[in-house]
């Protein structure tokens, strides 16, 4: 299981609330230093070793197309509008089978879920 988790200055309060709750460590973007561009944030993931929660994709096209380094996995929400107790309950969710998230992208759609593996970064 990951010692923490990174969640992006798109994550709404009342979730990162809840996964604290629940007994994870979260750095919220928003709390700690918002406003920091995607690649920064990115290389916090990765530097702290995070899993990094969020709503944009962006980081798709930094981790698989222009090669920057991934942290151990991304879970990239597309669920709109967003309620707050649905995204802290994926995560969990999601957090429960650590494995099958590892080293993956993960898109959270009302559709389902879809996971990318990660290849090697150039970045």
């Amino acid at each position: 299981m990951p010692a923490r988790l990174l969640a992006d200055e798109n994550i709404p309060a009342e979730a990162i609330d809840a996964l604290r709750r629940a007994g994870w460590d979260v750095l919220s973007i928003r709390e700690r230093v918002p406003g920091t561009a995607d690649v920064e944030v990115l290389r916090l993931a990765v530097a702290q070793g995070c899993v990094l929660i969020t709503f944009d994709r962006d980081y798709g096209e930094l981790i698989f197309g222009q090669g920057y380094t991934p942290p151990p996995s991304v879970l990239y929400f597309r669920i709109v509008p967003v309620d707050p107790r649905e995204v802290s309950d994926m995560v969990l969710s999601l957090l429960a089978d650590p494995d099958s998230i590892d080293g993956s992208m993960v898109v959270v759609s009302r559709q389902g879920i879809r996971r990318r593996r990660f290849h090697k970064a150039r970045r």
